[in-house]
């Protein structure tokens, strides 16, 4: 019997040992959202995927679906800008933006917008000099919003409406910011996760 076979970028935001050599991985999909992923043999030595499965790696996956979890078929890194860098606060900011997916982003619904968003940032950021506190107010904003925990309000139109959180924050004035900062902690209180 073959299998149905799919390809998609993911970020992988975490993992956990399973079995003897198998691990479980906890993968943002770009086309299915939030999904786990059973890798086999991936923590023996001579296996090839266990650095493309890196935490907060971006790769491109094969992923075969099974009955409880899918599979990971194949894997080939794209890149791992947390690796990359030295920079403290650029490390703090992605282990802040993988805990928001694990707690905020539903199981196999895909957000296409937030994996672009997510992806430009992490590509940008590493070449241009960032406040990260304000990308990151931004980004959980503005995503909180597509997840549906925000209402639209004129007060945030100006963020809402930018092409990207990038240039959101660019925009943020002081008073938006604490209107910003007030709201996803609505938003966190509200929604009890």
């Amino acid at each position: 019997m073959a299998y149905e076979k799919y390809n998609t970028d993911a970020l992988v935001c975490g993992n956990w040992d399973r079995n003897t050599s198998d691990k479980f991985f906890l993968l943002f999909t770009n086309d299915f959202g939030m999904v786990k992923a059973v890798a086999r043999s991936v923590r023996e030595e001579r296996s090839k995927q266990r650095f493309s499965l890196q935490d907060f790696s971006l790769s491109r996956l094969s992923l075969v679906p099974g009955r409880s979890s899918w599979y990971v078929a194949g894997a080939e890194v794209l890149s791992n800008q947390f690796m990359a860098t030295d920079n403290r606060a650029r490390r703090t900011f992605m282990h802040n933006i993988m805990q928001f997916l694990n707690r905020f982003v539903a199981y196999e619904v895909a957000q296409k917008q937030i994996f672009n968003e997510l992806v430009n940032i992490c590509c940008f950021s590493e070449t241009m000099e960032i406040d990260y506190n304000s990308v990151q107010a931004v980004c959980l904003f503005r995503w909180l919003y597509y997840l549906g925990y925000i209402e639209a309000d004129r007060a945030y139109k100006a963020v809402l409406n930018a092409p990207s959180s990038l240039v959101a924050s660019r925009l943020l004035k002081p008073e938006t910011a604490e209107l910003i900062r007030l709201a996803t902690a609505e938003a966190h209180y509200a929604s009890h996760l």
